[in-house]
């Protein structure tokens, strides 16, 4: 599995950046790439469609953004 990061610019609501800078306030383990990892993965586990099967690699960077599992320790 490719764990190369790539940057993504995204404009998010005022309101939901007020939320995750509190969260990352309270929880010095996060970071914001983490956050999105997270979300994101879930959200396409959550949304795929029944014909595109499972999908393993999103499954893995969710646990592993969870769990604060280190991307070259999954590849192993």
């Amino acid at each position: 599995m490719d764990t190369s990061p790539i940057s993504l610019f995204v404009e998010i609501p005022e309101a939901l950046h007020g939320s995750l800078v509190g969260f990352l306030e309270h929880r010095p383990d996060w970071d914001q790439d983490r956050v999105f990892s997270a979300a994101i993965s879930l959200f396409l586990l959550q949304n795929r469609s029944p014909e595109q099967g499972s999908d393993r690699q999103a499954a893995r960077i969710y646990l592993d953004s969870i769990f604060r599992r280190p991307a070259d320790a999954a590849s192993s």
